[in-house]
């Protein structure tokens, strides 16, 4: 969601959040950026702070990464205004809505934005790119990746240009540790596997994993057999079953009302799946379809 965009909210904003769970495996850009630069995170809190006119600050970071919550703990001495969350390990706890419950006990209304509730959530990398435009003058042309996963030789987190590609990316890391890995762009839970690897890194590219096929298993999917395990793990409470069900026959009224549209993407309906189904694809073809319409 673009940033310029959540500063001109005209909602009454009292606190801002930074979002450092970092829930998605494999993925540790944040972790390192927490602990190498913590005063640029929070610089960049406290200028988005300050715009907004929020009366304070959270940096929320997971107890999986205690080296990042120290140097936190140590830097927020300097910021009256701001403080270093602690949140237990948890998935999707990086989802925005999720994080503002857990920091906050705040729960975002379906379709609604977090300015409903006198929240903004921004990550890690926005937070220092605005340090470095107000202090440094400097534009965003380049973001922290993570290359990582089995079917990588040397994992890495590099700061790379926007722009490089896939192929560039895992070529810097000594290449594939095994013939033909999966090969995901962005986190192993809510990334999409590419083929094309020419394809470039984003602004939103978080990361690159390797898999093996093994650990992947996901070119063959089956029927559901009805199992409700895509329902038990829902963060959401919804039925995903019954919602992809409803979007592959073209049936989208029915899915909205299913809950299409308070899906949150984690994937972890998907990852659960014995069927190995693509539920997240299809949940997100149903959501563009759904957002077409009502554009209509």
């Amino acid at each position: 969601f673009p940033t310029h965009i959540k500063l001109a909210t005209k909602d009454k904003i009292d606190t801002v959040i930074v979002n450092g769970a970092e829930c998605e495996p494999y993925i540790t850009v944040d972790d390192r950026l927490m602990q190498e630069s913590a005063e640029k995170v929070f610089r960049g809190l406290d200028i988005v702070r300050r715009v907004l006119g929020a009366e304070r600050g959270f940096i929320a970071c997971e107890i999986n990464k205690p080296a990042a919550l120290k140097r936190l703990r140590e830097v927020a001495a300097g910021f009256p205004a701001i403080s270093a969350q602690a949140l237990d390990t948890r998935y999707p706890h990086g989802a925005e809505k999720h994080l503002i419950k857990a920091v906050l006990n705040r729960e975002v209304p379906i379709r609604a934005l977090p300015g409903s509730v006198g929240v903004i959530v921004n990550n890690v990398q926005t937070v220092c790119a605005i340090a470095d435009a107000v202090d440094l003058g400097r534009v965003l042309h380049s973001r922290v990746i993570t290359v990582s996963g089995h079917g990588i030789t040397t994992p890495k987190n590099l700061r790379i240009p926007l722009g490089t590609s896939v192929s560039d990316a895992i070529a810097f890391c000594d290449g594939e540790s095994v013939p033909e890995p999966a090969v995901i762009v962005g986190g192993p839970m809510t990334g999409m596997r590419v083929t094309d690897f020419t394809i470039p890194v984003g602004k939103s590219t978080s990361g690159i994993v390797l898999l093996t096929e093994e650990e992947y298993g996901g070119s063959l999917h089956m029927a559901c057999i009805r199992c409700g395990k895509c329902v038990e793990v829902c963060p959401m409470y919804l039925p995903p079953n019954r919602i992809t069900a409803y979007v592959n026959n073209d049936m989208i009224e029915e899915a909205v009302g299913a809950g299409l549209d308070a899906c949150i993407l984690c994937g972890a309906c998907q990852f659960v799946c014995p069927s190995k189904r693509p539920l997240l694809e299809w949940i997100n073809h149903g959501k563009a379809v759904s957002a077409a319409k009502r554009r209509r």
